[in-house]
This record gives C-alpha cells, structure tokens and sequence, in this order.
C-alpha cells in the first residue's frame, strides 16, 4: 500500500481537517429551467464553492465560482465570452467549459426548459424561481391536454425529489467511477456494474442525459466526502481508499471508517429516493436493481480479494489534494 502523507506541500493531515471545516450547504439545481451547458456549468460552480471553502488559500477556486457564477446570470446561451489571459489550470478548465456550454443549448431534461421566459436572460443559481411558480408556467402551455398537465406535476416533483435526495445518496453510487483498469476484485465489479445502472436509473427518473446526472451525483459525493472527513476527493479517490490501495495522512483505518459512515448514511437516502421516485413514476429506477439496499452499497469487504497495483500504476490511481482537486469532474 503507497500512503501518501503530503500533496502539493499540503500535509495529509491538514487536508482532512481542512475537509471537516469546510461544509457549504447544497444549492438546489434547476434543471428544467436550463440547458444541459448551464446545468454542467452549475455543477461546477457548486464544485468551486466546496473547494473554495476547503482551500481558501488558493483564491482560483473561489475566482472560478466567480467566474461560473457571472456566466450563467449573463446567459451563456448568448454568447458569453470569457476575456483576458488565464494562466492557472484549472481556471483554464473552468474557461473551456463555459465556452461548450455556449453550444450546448439544448434541454438538460427531455422535457424541455419551462418557467423561463428566455435563455438570453441567463440564469443565477442563488436566485431560482420558485419550482411552484415554474409548474405554472408548464400547466398555461400545457392547456387542456391531460397527459402534458400530468407530465408538468410529475416532472416538477421529480425535481424537487431529487434535488433533496441525491445529496443524500451519493455514496450508495461510490464506485460507479472505477476503471477496469484499476484491477478490481470480483465483487467490486460486479458492484461497479450496480452503482453504473443506479445512475442510469436516476437520469431516466429525471428524464435527464447520463452523464449530467452521474456529474451531479460526483458533485455529491465531493461535498460529503469533505465534510465527513475524507477529504476534498471525489467517488473513484474514495473508492480505491477504501480498499486499502492509498493513504492520505491520517491511519488508513481511520479514513475507510469515515468513507463507510458515509456510506452506511447513504443507504437510508438512497431507499427514501427511490420510494419517493417511485411514488411518481411506475418504472423509476428498474434500471437499478437493488438499489436501496445494503446489498447494493460499496463495502471495505468487497476489496478482500484485491491485488495491490504495481508501484509504477500508483501515481495514476489516485489524484489527490489541492492541485489535482480539478480532476474530480473534468476526468470524468
């Protein structure tokens, strides 16, 4: 087992305390009022902020939240452009994604953007109109027609639901990120399979593309590990953490207790989600056997068959600390 005491000249043991200080409060995500450009763009300012708070000393994460903050309420469906030289990574990711979600016009959801007179107005995540204001917007153009009145009530509790819940579940997915390549044991595979289908099952319930939904969920799983404790590290980081495969300052043992606390939490959020989504839509998460389940949730024992790597596959099997921070999303 490689352990890794200290990143970037940030001692292992800081990092986690940093973690435990830094909690920030989910903001809610409305996604049937934005393009698929916008969504990802405010996962990423809601990942800035948490990575601002866990590492104030480097102002470009609390610069990017600026940044992603002032180009979704100028409407990046305009054409917002980003001026000046930036010469610090991850801002420079930060920039590159604003620019995709100038193309990227469509729908988050299928269903269609609703309440919202005009993209070019922009939207501030701080400043959402009220979901019960929205519905309403949704039921004047939806007339008479019964299936498109029920489809407006349906979609707004959707929403809602999952808004409240996938904060709450993230860790019952934790190793939906895992690599093939990371020579995993049997059951974590198989469990890998699992938490890839429960995101498939949530995108499907919110009638929302894949990868903008296992984006929201990584973001999730940011904010719990950071707050629990583990460290400002995303689901795969955690995950090889829990099997013993890397420390990062504190005894190993310590950081897996906490990584499985976090679980062991997630799983009465994952049953309350999927009861919720369900109560909505007959099919929600058929995709998703089992979830909901203890079955179905990550567990140090699923690594006891686990071969440690080879010393020179270590640096690429866990990217962690301050400066690497930016790959939690952009790897994905």
């Amino acid at each position: 087992m490689t352990e890794i005491r200290t990143i970037h000249g940030i001692p292992g043991s800081g990092l986690l305390g940093r973690g435990r200080q830094a909690k920030t409060q989910a903001a809610y995500i409305p996604y049937l009022s934005m393009t698929a450009g916008e969504m990802r763009l405010a996962i990423l300012q809601e990942q800035s902020k948490i990575l601002a708070a866990a590492y104030p000393d480097q102002p470009e994460f609390k610069q990017a939240e600026t940044m992603l903050s002032n180009a979704l309420h100028a409407g990046v469906s305009t054409g917002f452009h980003i001026s000046g030289s930036i010469q610090n990574g991850y801002l420079k990711a930060i920039a590159r994604e604003v620019q995709k979600a100038v193309r990227q016009q469509k729908p988050a959801s299928k269903i269609g953007i609703i309440g919202r007179s005009s993209l070019a107005k922009g939207i501030h995540i701080g400043e959402v109109i009220p979901v019960t204001d929205r519905l309403q917007k949704c039921l004047k153009d939806a007339g008479a027609n019964p299936a498109k009145v029920m489809n407006c009530y349906s979609a707004a509790k959707i929403e809602e639901i999952l808004n409240n819940g996938i904060e709450k579940s993230g860790h019952h997915v934790l190793y939906k990120n895992l690599k093939t390549s990371d020579n995993l044991p049997t059951d974590v595979r198989t469990k890998r399979l699992f938490h890839l289908s429960g995101i498939e099952g949530l995108a499907v319930a919110g009638d929302l593309d894949k990868s903008l939904m296992n984006d929201w969920v990584e973001l999730a799983i940011l904010r719990a590990n950071t707050a629990g404790g583990v460290g400002a590290i995303g689901s795969r980081e955690a995950s090889l953490i829990l099997g013993k495969r890397v420390g990062i300052g504190e005894p190993i043992s310590v950081t897996v207790l906490a990584i499985a606390t976090l679980i062991g939490a997630a799983l009465g959020g994952a049953a309350s989600l999927l009861k919720e989504l369900r109560s909505k839509k007959a099919y929600a998460m058929s995709e998703a056997r089992g979830f909901g389940t203890s079955a179905f949730s990550g567990n140090p024992e699923d690594w006891d068959e686990s071969k440690l790597p080879d010393e020179s596959n270590n640096d690429n099997l866990l990217l962690l600390g301050a400066g690497l921070a930016a790959y939690l999303i952009f790897s994905e």
